[in-house]
């Protein structure tokens, strides 16, 4: 996969939504982090589980501000 050369917007639509919460106008590694979020939702409910539902959505913030150009 080819590198990101230009930082992607940060607001999406008509409405200028924040461009990480459109679901249809986040990258693919996002969409990837959200995936895995949904699998270990899915085990069920353990206090472990939740910590790394917790690690895996601050993975994806940061993946969203790199997109972004936010971090640097």
């Amino acid at each position: 996969m080819a590198a990101i050369a230009k930082p992607l917007a940060v607001t999406h639509g008509e409405f200028n939504w924040p461009r990480r919460n459109c679901l249809d106008a986040n990258h693919e590694a996002e969409h990837a982090i959200r995936a895995a979020i949904d699998a270990v939702e899915r085990l069920g409910a353990d206090p472990l589980l939740t910590d790394a539902v917790t690690l895996l959505s601050n993975a994806k913030d940061r993946v969203s501000d790199w997109l972004e150009g936010s971090v640097g």
